[in-house]
């Protein structure tokens, strides 16, 4: 059955909540369950990017009967989102008036704008105190956005100041289009009101012409080239033979670490005990190695000071490899290797791992290509032995993911950390939908869209994208001059955005340790500046940086490699983490390490090699 009726008879079984980043934000679960409770067949939420640091949103998808939303390319809103009734609460003052100054610079507000364009119904809950509810602003955009046809439902002051209105009074306000107002408890209500507008154009991410963004590869063909298997040494063809020779010259340097420009900047990390337990990391390395026959173990294992470590690569065809395939391992050995990826990882973080490796699926799907593509085709090995006290890590390599995870006491390092797809959204086949760096592209694209033209220009280090990031594959030692715009350059809410941004990538590590990564960069933020080249709209390829002396991040759209398209495009992407100042790897807390304990016994299982 339909739901509810709009002014003209048009039904709607779709319901949207779009959520701001306030505090109230963490009442959102009770207001969906609601929603479903009352009968629309589709809801979906839909958060801001700062709702996302206040609610997670896989605590919003864990809600039966609930899509959540982060993305202008997700299924559930291609090509266009389905006309349904929106909710907008709670709505931040900063959403509030740019929703009145007809401003949609991120995903949400492009739903409620378009909403109010269509003249489908748009309920506005705003959660102002009382300050911000007195600004003359605040005041004009309640005064304004009626005439558009939107229902304000008011904070209320239940004897704290105002705050956001309770869920019931919220859930009425939408309940008139609910099942049960069609069929027995319907109200009369005004048609919506909404001023003319001209719907000769589309939006700039819907243009059809000349697109090159997610989920547009159908555009592309198949890039035309030699087999280059993943699972064997095989002879490599002239493009690549450059690229071993890069390799191979980048692991003959002895490790020294990114720097900012000049020397390695020393002291920058400490030997401490942070109070958070890596023990279930540890008794998943264990369960892992348990799993493996004496030949496999042999293979998996190294010493911790081996060069394997940086023996990592990031592109599809067999430059060098070690450890054992997951491909090659039975189903409970291979569960058992996931379980340690889980234990290292924040529950998001674990999520785009496996997602990349659905991904690499798919472009078996699409390419036909067996020894080239394949969820399994990545390689995990063991350094040193997993212990409660002395220094061992892990690494999973292969294409598109690699994570070095090494751990000391209760330390962890989670870097270097390389993550990518092409493509980047499933359309089909065993996976499809997946979707992977949503979150990074857009909220990249919206802090740039937000800064001024003073910062913008200080943060434009170029036109011309990288044909890779800086610091992928066998760049352990790279030199970065710091560029771009410095943190301390930026508005209050262009701080806020950079301090959200980083907070992804830092998300990407295991609860507790996350948050002590992100305390270790908050301190250093008077340093960190922010870089960018090319354009920041909907469709176009770009390139950022977050650079400081204790983390660095980078993101580049890059041309095909299984698609033909020489240019890049939003179909390909690369991200990756690292430690500047000599601690990927954990390398400065081992030589730490190594500095305060005597290893030099030969049968010392993690004497440096």
């Amino acid at each position: 059955m339909s739901l509810g009726s709009a002014a003209g008879g048009e039904s709607f079984d779709v319901a949207y909540l779009v959520l701001s980043g306030t505090t109230t934000a963490v009442r959102c679960p009770e207001l969906l369950r609601e929603l479903v409770g009352v009968g629309f067949s589709t809801v979906i939420a839909i958060p801001t990017p700062n709702a996302s640091r206040v609610i997670a949103p896989r605590d919003l998808a864990d809600i039966e009967g609930v899509q959540v939303v982060e993305s202008y390319f997700d299924l559930a809103i291609r090509p266009r989102p389905p006309r349904g009734v929106v909710l907008f609460a709670p709505c931040s003052f900063n959403s509030l008036n740019k929703l009145a100054h007809g401003i949609a610079d991120n995903l949400a507000l492009s739903v409620v704008a378009e909403a109010i364009g269509r003249g489908t119904p748009v309920i506005v809950g705003p959660s102002l105190n009382a300050p911000l509810l007195d600004h003359p602003e605040a005041r004009a955009s309640l005064k304004k956005l009626p005439t558009w046809g939107v229902t304000i439902v008011p904070p209320v002051d239940q004897g704290e100041g105002p705050r956001l209105a309770p869920s019931a009074v919220l859930v009425d306000a939408v309940r008139p289009t609910s099942v049960k107002a069609e069929v027995g408890e319907r109200r009369d209500r005004q048609p919506c009101r909404c001023i003319p507008v001209s719907l000769d154009h589309q939006d700039d991410h819907e243009d059809e012409e000349g697109l090159i963004m997610a989920g547009e590869s159908g555009r592309f063909g198949l890039r035309d080239r030699p087999p280059t298997p993943a699972v064997r040494p095989f002879d490599l063809p002239s493009r690549l033979k450059p690229m071993l020779e890069r390799a191979n010259a980048g692991l003959a340097e002895p490790f020294r670490g990114i720097a900012s420009g000049g020397e390695i900047i020393s002291g920058l990390f400490a030997l401490q005990r942070t109070g958070v337990s890596l023990a279930p990391v540890m008794e998943a390395a264990r369960s892992f190695l348990a799993t493996l026959t004496s030949e496999q173990r042999q293979a998996a294992c190294f010493a911790i000071g081996d060069e394997a470590w940086r023996m990592w690569s990031n592109i599809h065809p067999w430059l060098m490899r070690h450890g054992v395939c997951l491909a090659d391992l039975g189903s409970d050995q291979r569960e058992a290797a996931l379980a340690l990826l889980q234990e290292s990882m924040s529950a998001s973080g674990y999520r785009t791992a496996r997602d990349i490796m659905k991904l690499n699926e798919h472009a078996l799907e699409i390419t036909g290509k067996r020894e080239e593509y394949g969820e399994w085709f990545y390689w995990v090995s063991i350094f040193g032995t997993p212990s409660p006290s002395e220094p061992w890590g892990w690494q999973i390599d292969g294409h598109h993911l690699i994570v070095n995870c090494f751990v000391l006491g209760d330390q962890l390092v989670l870097t270097p950390n390389f993550m990518g797809s092409e493509p980047v959204l499933a359309h089909f086949g065993k996976y499809a939908g997946t979707r992977v760096f949503a979150a990074e592209e857009e909220q990249g694209c919206a802090l740039m869209r937000m800064l001024s033209l003073e910062e913008r220009r200080r943060a434009t280090i170029s036109t011309d994208l990288p044909s890779e990031v800086l610091t992928a594959a066998f760049n352990d030692n790279r030199r970065i001059d710091p560029a771009g715009v410095r943190y301390d350059e930026l508005s209050p809410e262009g701080r806020e955005r950079l301090e959200g941004l980083l907070a992804t990538y830092v998300g990407r590590i295991r609860t507790g340790h996350g948050e002590i990564r992100y305390a270790e960069a908050k301190r250093h933020l008077s340093e960190t500046h922010f870089a960018w080249i090319g354009p920041f709209d909907d469709t176009s390829p770009f390139y950022y940086r977050i650079q400081s002396p204790v983390i660095l991040v980078e993101f580049d759209h890059q041309s095909g490699i299984v698609y033909d398209n020489d240019r890049p495009s939003r179909d390909h992407i690369h991200t990756v983490v690292r430690t500047p100042n000599g601690n990927d790897y954990g390398k400065d807390l081992l030589r730490q390490h190594y500095a305060q304990h005597d290893h030099s016994h030969p049968r010392t299982a993690h004497r440096e090699a």
